[in-house]
């Protein structure tokens, strides 16, 4: 059990942490000053969780801001949170309708919906972090999601037809698109504009795909064809020798 820090004597409440699956994992006795983020850093700890994982808290359907004390985010003495790891834990899945369904592997349900809009979700990725992520749709844009407000942060449009395949790159500066337009585009995530263009006779774009260092970024075209192309200045990409 762990007890947080009480920012006023006789004010904390208890709350009870769970896993997607139900079980439970500690109870807490925060103050109404503690924030959301105090929480999840102690959860972290108290189930020894790597301190790099990425976690939200779910509290009666609605995920919790980091930022919030324990006062604004409405919680009572007798709350249960759910702890959700992303995207360690959760697959997030496109579908015809324009929604992105995020599926829990450890309860084998689905924790989330998202209405993004712009047609059929053809392809989704998690960013580096896990809160965010990006979909690309049949009406050829790609749209950046936040995972714990379900907003949409921008939407990136360059293709002239459907998005088929996206990729993040892991330092989190670069996205790839790839569109059935037979190109790719290169975003600088933190300018919100294509940098770089690439096209060939490829028949499409059907995947799109970093490198562990991101230095390098494969695509599959709809000719049978992988393309493996190199890291340039900035993290760019340069056309590959052959193919």
């Amino acid at each position: 059990m762990t007890d947080l820090a009480v920012t006023r004597p006789g004010t904390a409440i208890t709350v009870s942490v769970v896993r997607a699956s139900g079980k439970l994992i500690t109870r807490m006795h925060p103050g109404p000053k503690n924030t959301v983020d105090d929480l999840i850093s102690a959860i972290l700890q108290t189930a020894q969780i790597d301190g790099d994982a990425k976690m939200v808290l779910y509290f009666q359907g609605r995920v919790l801001d980091g930022q919030e004390t324990i006062e604004d985010a409405g919680l009572t003495d007798g709350a249960v949170l759910t702890a959700v790891r992303y995207p360690d834990l959760h697959v997030a899945a496109g579908y015809e309708d324009g929604v992105v369904r995020v599926w829990s592997t450890e309860a084998g349900t689905c924790s989330r919906e998202y209405s993004i809009g712009g047609g059929a979700v053809l392809s989704v990725c998690f960013g580096p972090d896990g809160q965010f992520m990006v979909t690309g749709s049949a009406d050829g844009a790609a749209r950046l999601v936040s995972v714990a407000k379900g907003t949409l942060q921008q939407t990136f449009r360059g293709h002239t037809r459907p998005v088929t395949s996206v990729a993040w790159a892991p330092h989190g500066m670069l996205l790839a698109t790839g569109s059935s337009d037979s190109t790719v585009l290169i975003w600088d995530m933190l300018a919100g504009e294509s940098v770089l263009r690439l096209e060939g006779r490829w028949g499409g774009v059907t995947a799109v795909a970093f490198s562990p260092h991101g230095k390098l970024l494969s695509t599959g075209g709809a000719d049978g064809v992988a393309r493996l192309w190199r890291g340039g200045r900035g993290g760019a990409t340069t056309p590959p020798a052959a193919g």
